[in-house]
């Protein structure tokens, strides 16, 4: 089953001829916007309730957006969006008859995915509102969701929407409280040529290839043997860039940690680190329907929790972790 991740982002609004002037996002009207509602939580209901019964087409992306089943209060929208790629047409085989359907879907028709979003306005900074959507593998509605929501917001209030992933602070603090170590992975890129030069014939002259090393621990539910105090010099060195291993220089790295029973990716190399989070659908207590999409509940009550964790990291008061769904 392909990884769920939820991937929080802050957005925040400006109007379009004072782009570096944040409006304030429960007092829209009063900030001279041409939205016919005050809060940004009550604009994005807006938002939703056009695209609940309809859908938009991105021919560019060839993929498709709507909205379902979605609710809120005053500082809380959350809600399902659904997302699908068209262009290429497929036959269907069923896995436990083997019977083959074939030519089942056509070029015109889009496989639409449902991804669970939130969206936060916190109690104190209303500069900024925190949005969290659901990723499937390296599935997204990120780039549809953004296109749509720009393109309706500046049509509806005259605004432009910005978009930032959420990144933490004291990166080495929160290794050095996680319960587990689970896995360290370093990328590079290499040409093709060098991996020629070195490999042989598996590899064409042209071309680049990501060249991965990924240690993780040999015993289930264990740590990496890996010593956290020398992390910090080697990994979390805000002056250090890469790292030489076997006389290879790898400038990207992940850490997945695993705090309080819930995963995340932390990013190397940098001061700042975007973050995430890694569904356990066992351990996060998340059911699956019968197509296998995460219940819309369960997946509400660990995005709060997320959403929290990143709350009080900015010192905002929490939100109650009981679903609108």
């Amino acid at each position: 089953m392909a990884t769920h991740k939820l991937i929080p982002y802050w957005i925040h609004l400006t109007k379009k001829y004072q782009p570096e002037e944040r409006v304030q996002l429960n007092n829209l009207m009063g900030e001279g916007t041409d939205f016919s509602v005050n809060n940004i939580i009550d604009a994005f209901d807006n938002f939703c309730s056009d695209y609940n019964t309809g859908y938009e087409k991105l021919p560019k992306m060839e993929k498709t957006l709507s909205v379902k089943n979605t609710n809120s209060n005053d500082e809380i929208i959350e809600g399902v969006l659904r997302t699908g790629r068209y262009g290429t047409g497929a036959d269907h085989r069923n896995v436990n008859d083997d019977s083959l359907k074939e030519e089942a879907r056509g070029a015109d028709d889009a496989v639409v995915l449902p991804y669970y979003f939130l969206i936060v306005l916190p109690s104190d900074n209303k500069k900024r509102a925190l949005l969290i959507l659901e990723k499937i593998g390296n599935l997204g509605t990120k780039m549809p969701f953004e296109e749509v929501v720009s393109d309706w917001m500046g049509k509806r209030g005259n605004c432009l929407v910005h978009y930032d992933p959420v990144v933490t602070e004291d990166l080495y603090e929160k290794v050095e409280n996680a319960d587990r170590l689970l896995s360290l992975e370093l990328t590079k890129t290499r040409s093709a040529k060098a991996l020629h030069d070195q490999l042989g014939s598996p590899f064409k002259s042209y071309g680049q290839a990501n060249e991965k090393l990924i240690f993780d621990s040999s015993t289930a539910g264990g740590n990496i043997p890996v010593n956290v105090d020398e992390l910090k010099d080697v990994f979390f060195n805000s002056e250090r860039s890469a790292v030489t291993i076997r006389d290879q220089e790898f400038s990207d790295g992940k850490l997945r940690i695993e705090d309080d029973g819930s995963q995340r990716t932390l990013s190397l190399f940098q001061e700042e680190v975007n973050m995430n989070q890694v569904l356990d659908f066992e351990k996060d207590d998340i059911d699956l329907d019968n197509q296998g999409h995460p219940d819309c509940s369960d997946l509400s009550e660990v995005a709060r929790d997320f959403a929290n964790d990143i709350l009080d990291d900015h010192n905002e008061d929490g939100i109650p972790g009981k679903p609108l769904l």
